[in-house]
């Protein structure tokens, strides 16, 4: 259709049957994207989804929390099975971690594909994401998966009242591991955010600049040409 970046299109189908009913499509509308903006629709994902592995990462503190909690309890000699709902809720809460990361690594790969059906492949962007989702697809199938099998092993034995303090410590130490491997992702997509922020900032800049210095040649010339108008009626 030879589309501009800026042009937006409505369209939709229709068909006439033997008894002469028409029938109508839902309306399509179709926004051409400039490479800026698509790249600036790009950014603000990013920053929703930094924004939701935040969330995400204060959970996972809440699960280590709450397993703390129980190991103390534990080491004071606390009856284990009277625990069992602080091991029942630290299993969900991990739970809530990895559904929360496989659903992270999913629209990064929406995201990414995006870019590539737009002929974007060479975007700076592109290949930061595809790194950043199979790091998020490794976190949660070595160290997710793992951990929350150890809390489903842990939930069980507490309300057995079978669990002792330092199986409750070892529960600690992979759920610190996930938490440490979640807050350098974090961190990352902070870092890589923040560059694209100054950068923008800085492009924004360069392009008023020059705008201004056009703008400024352009009455420069008018008022020579108004000198030269006057210089020679004279």
């Amino acid at each position: 259709w030879n589309l501009e970046p800026g042009q937006r299109w409505k369209y939709r189908a229709e068909a006439r049957d033997a008894l002469d009913q028409i029938g109508v499509s839902r309306t399509w509308i179709l926004s051409i994207l400039s490479q800026e903006e698509l790249e600036r629709v790009t950014q603000d994902e990013l920053t929703l989804l930094r924004e939701r592995l935040e969330e995400t990462l204060t959970v996972q503190r809440d699960v280590r929390r709450e397993l703390e909690d129980l190991a103390e309890a534990l080491s004071t000699g606390e009856d284990a099975s009277d625990q069992a709902p602080i091991a029942r809720q630290a299993r969900t809460g991990q739970d809530r971690v990895s559904t929360r990361i496989d659903d992270a690594a999913e629209r990064l790969e929406t995201i990414s594909n995006r870019l590539l059906r737009n002929r974007m492949s060479d975007a700076e962007e592109l290949d930061w994401i595809q790194s950043l989702r199979e790091n998020l697809d490794n976190i949660s199938k070595d160290t997710m998966a793992p951990v929350r099998e150890k809390l489903d092993q842990l939930a069980r034995r507490t309300a057995q009242g079978e669990v002792s303090a330092a199986e409750a410590e070892e529960a600690i130490f992979e759920v610190r591991q996930a938490e440490n491997q979640l807050g350098a992702v974090v961190s990352d997509i902070q870092e890589w955010g923040d560059m694209r922020t100054m950068i923008r900032k800085i492009e924004e800049l360069i392009r008023t600049e020059k705008d201004l210095e056009e703008r400024v040649e352009e009455r420069v010339r008018q008022l020579l040409g108004g000198e030269d108008e006057s210089e020679g009626g004279n």
